[in-house]
């Protein structure tokens, strides 16, 4: 792992118009759709268009999750990665059936997993029309205003988050080394090398990182 792997983790260029202007177009046509299978929305949620003729594996990568030129494996990996732990939040939120887009996003929403082409979506005139209300601008806090419904909802979608197995297994150990100065990539190379396939995807451990920088 080197400073280059770095870069490649660390934050992406604006896309390419006309490409993201596919990829918004792709987009819009599943946000139009009356419904999404679990595995669909794992893979929308994660990044990515789901496949075409499967009930696994993933298909074309959405803006905000572009794919590493040359860490492709790592890259499938990671995305593979994000998925089935999004299937997990589904599997304990005993979700198991179809859903229209809108309450998927907003599931994902609850358990802090909101896609990466959110944000492109929101800028995306014809996108946005389709995203859940609370999705489509920034929340406000007022303090000391009760809270909502939805605010408890909230909360639940973190503790099932904090019970997921890999975090409660290395999300310490990331931010122990964090807190000695290890860089990300040295992290997440260390982890690989130790932990193999059970090790978290680089994208989680650099999301860790974020929240307990955070903190």
């Amino acid at each position: 792992m080197n400073e280059q792997d770095e870069k490649l983790w660390g934050p992406k260029p604006e896309p390419d118009p006309e490409l993201l202007a596919r990829q918004l177009n792709a987009l819009l046509d599943w946000l139009r759709l009356s419904s999404w299978k679990p595995h669909e929305a794992a893979c929308l949620i994660a990044g990515v268009l789901p496949p075409e003729h499967a009930s696994s594996g993933i298909g074309p990568w959405l803006p905000g999750r572009e794919v590493w030129p040359n860490r492709r494996d790592s890259w499938r990996k990671a995305v593979k990665s994000d998925i089935a732990q999004i299937k997990w939040f589904m599997k304990e939120a005993q979700i198991e059936h179809d859903e229209v887009p809108q309450a998927w996003l907003e599931f994902a929403a609850r358990q802090e997993r909101e896609p990466p082409w959110l944000p492109f979506a929101k800028a995306h005139q014809k996108c946005r029309k389709y995203l859940p209300s609370s999705l489509r601008e920034e929340e406000t806090i007022v303090a000391n205003e009760p809270m909502k419904q939805s605010d408890v909802a909230s909360l639940g979608g973190k503790a099932a988050r904090d019970r997921h197995p890999t975090r409660i297994k290395f999300y310490p150990i990331v931010k122990r080394m964090l807190e000695v100065g290890t860089k990300r990539s040295k992290i997440v190379a260390i982890l690989e090398e130790e932990h193999g396939d059970d090790a978290p995807s680089p994208g989680t451990i650099y999301n860790w990182a974020r929240e307990i920088n955070g903190q």
